[in-house]
């Protein structure tokens, strides 16, 4: 993939924008832009194996510290993530594996937590929704737990748990490819493999909130899709909020 373009509401401009480099099979970096305007930047950096051991993220914003992500990995599985902003750890991500499969990733946050990453960790539908759901701790230390279920290489179920309660996901696919599964095309570990997001495009997905055993929000998103060949050419997102088209470009 080269570029990806989103739209809200069917506005005839696009209003943000990604832009993917490349060394060969090799993902360098992604920049993420607001109408023209670089927002942030994942550059990364890989070892002779080429696996992922570094992210760099860096923002455009007032006041913001660039974020240095390590990875750790044990027998080719990705095992841990430790972030770091000017020289002190602000988070941490234990990882288990079940069936070659993340089956578990428990995150700590130590006085500010950090959703950025989720869009490598997570299907994208789901770091979107949990943005939306769950709520951030303002200081002092945090523990987010999210669970996968899987059904094949798709994930069927996420089940996720902090301070704030817990949120249910549910997805159903379409057979088509997703065009984020094993991003970085090397054949060994996969960018967006680091938690997979699905072999297979997104059809719908529903979220229950719950804290203290009492429902707390409930709702869908939906996608339809054009495709050309085997992949998406454009994503058509509704919710009760509006629409968002995709736009997907290919080298």
């Amino acid at each position: 993939m080269q570029q990806v373009y989103a739209s809200e509401d069917n506005s005839s401009s696009y209003s943000t924008s990604e832009l993917w480099e490349w060394n060969g099979k090799q993902l360098n970096s992604v920049s993420q832009y607001q109408e023209s305007s670089l927002q942030q930047s994942f550059s990364y950096t890989y070892d002779s194996d080429r696996k992922l051991v570094k992210a760099l993220l860096h923002s455009t914003a007032q006041n913001t510290s660039d974020i240095e992500y390590t990875f750790s990995y044990s027998d080719e599985q990705l095992t841990a993530i430790e972030a770091t902003a000017n020289g002190a750890v602000t988070h941490k991500y234990a990882i288990t594996h079940q069936d070659k499969h993340i089956s578990k990733i428990v995150i700590t946050y130590n006085n500010i937590p950090d959703d950025e990453l989720l869009s490598m960790l997570l299907p994208r539908e789901a770091a979107d929704m949990m943005r939306r759901d769950m709520h951030r701790s303002a200081k002092g230390s945090a523990t987010r737990t999210i669970e996968f279920t899987w059904k094949s290489n798709n994930i069927s179920q996420i089940d996720i748990a902090d301070n704030s309660g817990t949120m249910h996901y549910e997805f159903a696919y379409d057979k088509k490819r997703n065009p984020y599964y094993n991003s970085t095309a090397d054949g060994t570990v996969s960018l967006n493999t680091l938690t997979p997001p699905s072999r297979n495009n997104v059809l719908s997905m529903h979220a229950t909130g719950y804290r203290d055993d009492t429902k707390t929000n409930e709702y869908s998103m939906h996608y339809s899709y054009q495709y050309n060949g085997k992949y998406p050419i454009t994503a058509l997102r509704s919710t009760g909020d509006g629409t968002c088209k995709t736009y997907y470009e290919y080298l």
